[in-house]
């Protein structure tokens, strides 16, 4: 977890982890490699938040 996308880029790269979340942006977005998922919820302000299931290994953004 950062709040940076380019550290978060850097920590999807290395290949090290399953799940890599980031802010900074405030847009909601993910992407899948190979591996790795890399995700941002979006912007409390947009009263937008995200849960992820670690089972099924599913992202979903969620509007209040």
């Amino acid at each position: 977890l950062t709040h940076y996308p380019e550290i978060a880029e850097k920590l999807l790269k290395s290949g090290m982890y399953v799940l890599v979340l980031y802010g900074h942006t405030h847009q909601a977005k993910q992407e899948q490699d190979e591996e790795t998922l890399i995700a941002n919820p979006g912007a409390i302000k947009d009263s937008s938040y995200a849960v992820y299931d670690t089972k099924t290994k599913k992202f979903e953004v969620k509007s209040i």
